[in-house]
């Protein structure tokens, strides 16, 4: 048994990666943090890539 990392109520695991159950309420919640954290990450792909083109741009690789 697992508690739910949303509303902390009890669940029985499908798998063992499993961290939210399965009301709806907490799925939005677990979609909405997977979301932030997808664009967290492209946005820090942009900048990387940003740079590298600059670097490329300016002689210094």
């Amino acid at each position: 048994m697992m508690t739910c990392r949303h509303c902390g109520d009890f669940f029985i695991r499908r798998n063992n990666r499993q961290e939210y159950c399965d009301k709806d309420k907490c799925q939005k919640a677990r979609n909405a943090k997977n979301q932030r954290g997808f664009r967290k990450r492209k946005k820090m792909s942009k900048a990387g890539k940003k740079m590298q083109t600059e670097e490329n741009y300016n002689g210094k690789a």
